[in-house]
């Protein structure tokens, strides 16, 4: 029975997740009620509270399941990278990329309302700092293999590699978000002119 609760219980969180993700997007952040995303998941505005009770806080739970999913999956991604021919920056890239699949979930418009969501109290500042977190820790994951392929070079502190390679991801992305004329096209530019410059300072 509990088996059964629990997997009820996991269809209606995807209905959910599925319903935001899409309104964010078409509506805005701030545009989009509960009401709405209840009316679209086939749910009670009641039951949808039950679940989150807020929208901040159903944006951030989106965010983490969506990074829970990336983790699970990140590495068997490492394992393929690391089985081609590729360089270690063309392979420092294709990681980044798996990524950015996770940040450009939401669009540019939404992610502007997100990051005020975000920054409006303490507690979900530090669930944003854990997400950071997480991704850096994977990062260096990458980069101890890479140092154990000597792909980069033997005295390179990967710990320290990996806060410098998220902050450049960070502040490239914040850019993008808050430049509302930077393209896509711009943002993957500057970012990768960046890395490989950081690149060039570890390589062996």
């Amino acid at each position: 029975m509990d088996g059964l609760r629990e997997k009820k219980k996991k269809e209606r969180e995807e209905r959910i997740f599925t319903a935001a993700i899409q309104l964010f997007n078409r509506k805005g952040f701030s545009q989009t009620t509960m009401k709405d995303i209840a009316q679209m998941s086939r749910l009670g505005v009641g039951t949808l509270y039950n679940y989150f009770p807020s929208k901040n806080d159903l944006l951030l739970e989106i965010m983490e399941k969506k990074l829970d999913q990336m983790e699970n999956e990140s590495q068997n991604f490492i394992e393929k990278l690391l089985q081609s021919k590729d360089n270690g920056v063309s392979i420092l890239k294709k990681f980044i990329d798996y990524y950015l699949n996770y940040f450009f979930m939401l669009n540019k418009d939404i992610w502007n309302e997100a990051f005020m969501a975000f920054f409006s109290s303490s507690s979900y500042i530090q669930r944003g700092m854990r997400m950071d977190m997480r991704i850096i820790s994977d990062l260096q994951n990458l980069l101890d293999k890479l140092q154990k392929k000597g792909l980069i070079a033997s005295d390179v502190d990967t710990e320290s590699a990996s806060f410098i390679i998220y902050s450049t991801l960070a502040f490239q992305f914040m850019g993008f978000i808050l430049f509302p004329d930077m393209k896509k096209e711009q943002f993957y530019q500057n970012l990768y002119s960046q890395l490989d410059l950081i690149y060039k300072g570890i390589k062996p």
